[in-house]
């Protein structure tokens, strides 16, 4: 390839695993180059070393993550939580927002696995993820924690803000009702100025929110 700037140009693009331009591999020079196809074949060497390190990047990746969800809501579960929480509080700490925690648990779960069957309890399990989903913004963080067990991180420039969440989830499951009624959640909640914490302790801020 010829331009006004150079008279050798040998490149290739570097993909990744989904067939998108990760970036360029490429050798230019002032000068023609005689040993072009040299060239040419080292930077296609290169290229596949990187690809071949993109997919297992990308492997290891997925690993990571499935190792931090729960497999059956698809949420964060407490390792994923807890990992992810501490940079949330580090970006609440720039931002000197108020920081929240909510526990949320299922209302008479084991009554619905009783009488309704195991199957019915796990739908009741993945509409509350799904209801909490629902009122989630981008920089909040949900978990399932245990069984019935959940766990909200959020970001509140006002603490009524924590009713209006509450409010929009009982909207959701009201309008999502299972075929054994409408599923009732308990929720506690703990909510600290982050410019006031010394450090961040989420058993602790579980325990009040417990309380």
């Amino acid at each position: 390839v010829r331009d006004v700037h150079f008279n050798t140009y040998v490149g290739f693009p570097i993909l990744n695993p989904d067939g998108s331009v990760f970036g360029t591999l490429c050798i230019m020079d002032f000068k023609c180059c005689p040993k072009f196809n040299i060239y040419a074949e080292t930077l296609k060497h290169f290229k596949s070393i990187v690809e071949f390190d993109l997919h297992i990047l990308e492997r290891l990746n997925n690993v990571t993550e499935l190792s931090l969800r729960d497999d059956l809501t698809g949420l964060y579960n407490r390792r994923g939580f807890n990992i992810i929480v501490q940079k949330q509080f580090q970006l609440g700490i720039r931002t000197h927002k108020k920081f929240a925690v909510l526990i949320i648990d299922i209302d008479l779960l084991k009554t619905i696995n009783d009488h309704h069957g195991h199957a019915a309890g796990d739908k009741a399990i993945v509409l509350l993820a799904q209801a909490l989903n629902s009122v989630c913004r981008e920089s909040d963080l949900v978990a399932r924690v245990g069984g019935d067990e959940y766990l909200m991180a959020v970001y509140l420039n006002d603490e009524s803000k924590i009713r209006s969440i509450i409010k929009r989830i009982r909207i959701y499951l009201k309008n999502n009702p299972l075929d054994s009624g409408i599923l009732n959640f308990s929720c506690g909640a703990c909510v600290k100025n982050v410019d006031e914490l010394k450090y961040f302790n989420l058993s602790a801020l579980m325990e009040e929110a417990d309380k």
